[in-house]
């Protein structure tokens, strides 16, 4: 909605740290004292994080300790998700409401078909590195986020400007469970793990820029990947 904006559109963090009031919600709806955040986790519901009702924040129970917003619901709201982890990886959006919403203690999933038209769609996307890279500016991975339908192929990059360093290494970390090795790129050498040499092709160089492509996507794919 052009009354409603959200920044910024994405934001890249490593795990354990936190995204400090840097995502805020603004709206310019006169009538309107409600912010109200949710988050989409991917192939899941959209789940309401709570509201800012004027100067008041109203936290879902289950969220408290891990997000916090602050602001004043008549203008603007900005949101807080501390000690990020993989679970934290998701789209987040904003939208504004009427105060009566707020007051019928029935803000819900609901309240986003009735004031769809004031629903702000822009995304924050968290994509996490491990913390042993040397860092962000040396390590780059791309893109942040990929949604490919089920039998497609999606290809990740990455690319580190560390001059001694001959390898590329990549990681798969599936929602609650173990760091996994996928296998690496030794300069033009590639050496996937044997489970997965049907399913990842792995290309480039490793002494500055390597490819992780997917091959037929289904839903056992979805997962953060590490290089």
């Amino acid at each position: 909605s052009k009354d409603v904006d959200q920044t910024p559109h994405s934001i890249i963090k490593k795990i354990g740290e936190s995204v400090d009031k840097e995502i805020r919600c603004s709206h310019s709806i006169p009538s309107y004292q409600v912010i109200l955040w949710y988050k989409q986790d991917k192939h899941k519901a959209l789940k309401l994080l709570g509201y800012q009702n004027n100067d008041f924040a109203n936290l879902e129970q289950d969220v408290k300790g891990k997000i916090n917003f602050e602001g004043d619901g008549r203008k603007q709201s900005i949101l807080t998700v501390s000690n990020l982890t993989v679970d934290d990886s998701a789209v987040y959006f904003c939208a504004a409401s009427q105060h009566s919403a707020a007051e019928s203690h029935e803000v819900n999933t609901k309240t986003l078909q009735k004031e769809r038209e004031h629903l702000q769609s822009a995304s924050i996307l968290f994509c996490f590195f491990p913390t042993g890279a040397p860092s962000a500016y040396e390590v780059l991975q791309t893109p942040c986020f990929a949604a490919p339908k089920p039998g497609e192929s999606v290809m990740i990059h990455c690319s580190h400007s560390v001059s001694i360093f001959e390898r590329i290494l990549w990681y798969k970390q599936e929602k609650h469970g173990a760091l996994r090795f996928l296998g690496y790129m030794n300069r033009n050498f590639p050496n996937p793990e044997g489970d997965v040499k049907d399913k990842m092709d792995f290309g480039g160089d490793g002494s500055k820029h390597a490819t992780l492509n997917i091959s037929t996507v289904s839903e056992n794919d979805s997962a953060v990947y590490f290089c």
